[in-house]
C-alpha cells in the first residue's frame, strides 16, 4: 500500500507537504511507527530511496535538520528547490525492507544506467525472488507516480 505526497522545497527547507486528498500534512498510517520504504522523485525520476521505522514526519525532520556529529549530513535532494514527489510504502513487521530498498536501487541502476541522483549509501542483503519481485513493482509504480506528479 502506498501513500503519495507533494513536498515543496525552498532554500534547503521543506515549506509544504500536500497529500493527494489535499490535506497539508502527513496522515495515518505514515504518521505511525512501522516499516516503510519511501522514494523521492523530481522531474520524472526517482532521486532517493530510503527506509524508516519512524513516523514520516520524524524521519523527514531528521533529514532536514541532521545531527552532523554522527556523520549524517541530511537529504541531498533538498538542494533542489521546487516540487518533489514522496511515495511512502507501508509494510508488515515481518518484511525485510532493507533488502527490498537495496533491490529497488539496484533495479533503478540497471534500468537507468546510473544510481538515483541523491542516493548516498545502500546496504545490500541476500534476497528472495518474492522480495526482488516486490522491489520491481515498487520501482515501476513509483516511477509512474513521479511522472504524473512532477
Amino acid at each position: 500500500m502506498n501513500f503519495v505526497y507533494k513536498i515543496k522545497v525552498k532554500d534547503n527547507e521543506i515549506v509544504s507537504v500536500l497529500a493527494n486528498d489535499g490535506i497539508r500534512h502527513f496522515v495515518a498510517p505514515v504518521t505511525k511507527k512501522g516499516k516503510k520504504i519511501y522514494l523521492v522523485g523530481k522531474n520524472g525520476l526517482i532521486n532517493y530511496v530510503g527506509i524508516t521505522k519512524q513516523s514520516m514526519s520524524s524521519r523527514i525532520r531528521y533529514g532536514v535538520k541532521p545531527n552532523h556529529k554522527t556523520g549524517y549530513h541530511g537529504y541531498k535532494w533538498l538542494k533542489e528547490d521546487g516540487d518533489h514527489s514522496l511515495i511512502v510504502w507501508i509494510f508488515e513487521d515481518s518484511v525485510h525492507v532493507e533488502a527490498i530498498e537495496a533491490e529497488i536501487v539496484h533495479f533503478f541502476r540497471v534500468q537507468h544506467d546510473q544510481w538515483p541522483k541523491y542516493q548516498t549509501e545502500i546496504h545490500f542483503h541476500p534476497t528472495t525472488s518474492k522480495e526482488r519481485s516486490l522491489a520491481k513493482t515498487i520501482l515501476k509504480e513509483s516511477e509512474k507516480i513521479v511522472c504524473n506528479i512532477t
